[in-house]
């Protein structure tokens, strides 16, 4: 078992006040939360005012299957994350490694099998869920543009989810801040 090398601006939230260590690192979590739910009402707002009012209610027929994919995968993650920790807290670098390449292939993998089947079941899914005709065509086209990219999603919350496990939650606040400034 190698020994894990901390760089100086790291620290182990072993290490140090507990209270301060969980406030330090549950701000940069808020705030990127705070930012993804304000670039999403930014999103519904320019739908709704500049494209129309049946295109925002294709996205908001679209948005409870997508926040279902979203969150079982940000479940997975924050399990995978548990196995990640238990590794790095232990100093154990060969199975940190050996946990985040797993993981991160597993997303990919996932990612991929969820992009095809999605993009191939859009109509159905949506059918399901009881769209309505007159938003149908945009909700599907809407949609299976997230299947398509829904990879880079997953392999997204598979990295949030393991920088988290090692303590970093200012890459997810950074990621969030980036992810702003580029949707202007």
């Amino acid at each position: 078992m190698q020994t894990a090398v901390t760089k100086p601006d790291q620290h182990l939230m072993t290490q140090g006040k507990i209270t301060r260590q969980l406030i330090l690192f549950c701000i940069p979590l808020l705030l990127g939360n705070l930012f993804q739910l304000l670039y999403n009402t930014v999103d519904s707002i320019v739908v709704g005012n500049y494209i129309g009012s049946l295109a925002l209610a294709a996205v908001g027929a679209a948005t409870p299957v997508i926040n279902l994919f979203v969150s079982f995968f940000v479940g997975l993650s924050a399990g995978a994350g548990v196995i990640v920790a238990r590794r790095y807290g232990a100093q154990d670098v060969d199975g940190t490694q050996k946990a985040v390449h797993t993981f991160l292939t597993f997303a990919m993998g996932v990612g991929l099998v969820l992009s095809v089947t999605g993009v191939v079941l859009t109509a159905q899914i949506l059918r399901w869920i009881g769209v309505p005709e007159n938003v149908f065509s945009q909700a599907e086209i809407y949609l299976a543009i997230y299947f398509a990219g829904n990879v880079f999603v997953t392999v997204y919350n598979a990295g949030t989810g393991i920088l988290q496990a090692v303590g970093d939650a200012r890459v997810y606040l950074r990621s969030r801040l980036i992810c702003a400034k580029w949707r202007k």
